[in-house]
This record gives structure tokens, C-alpha cells and sequence, in this order.
């Protein structure tokens, strides 16, 4: 099974979460940040090793591949383990 979808969104508070590790394994996932010029970011991983984005002008996109999902447990938090 696959699927794709796409979000804009204009939040109130500049900051994102990119949940890419879940209870089923990932084959390939992408996300995509456009910022204005002059814009910068800062990037943090949690549970996962870092991967660098690919440039493209005021676009930037990192590319994880692979991800093995995360077996439930009982009482376990999965955001707790999961890559992000």
C-alpha cells in the first residue's frame, strides 16, 4: 500500500514536526521546506540519525529511507521511540 499527500499550512507559531516513523515501516518518505529569502532554520532529530536536505535555491528536502516500523508494546509510548 502506498500513498501520498501534500500540506500548506500558515501556522501561528513557526515550527513543524515531521513524524516519518510509525507503527508500519516506511518505504520512503520526503519532506519539503520553501522558506522566503533571507529566511533561515534550525533542524533536530530525535531517535533517528540525521540526514542532510538536498539545496534547491530557497528549497530544501530530506529524503529517509527504509524506516523499519516500531512494534507496539503495552503501556509503551510510541512517540516516545519513534523517529522524527
Amino acid at each position: 500500500m502506498g500513498y501520498e499527500y501534500e500540506e500548506e499550512e500558515q501556522p501561528f507559531v513557526l515550527q513543524d514536526v515531521w513524524h516519518f516513523q510509525e507503527s508500519n515501516p516506511v518505504r520512503e518518505a520526503h519532506y519539503t521546506l520553501q522558506l522566503p529569502s533571507g529566511w533561515e532554520y534550525k533542524v533536530t532529530w530525535m531517535n533517528y540519525p540525521e540526514a542532510k536536505p538536498v539545496q534547491s535555491g530557497n528549497q530544501s528536502q530530506w529524503v529517509v529511507s527504509e524506516v523499519k516500523g516500531i512494534k507496539h508494546e503495552k503501556y509503551a509510548a510510541l512517540a516516545s521511540v519513534a523517529g522524527r
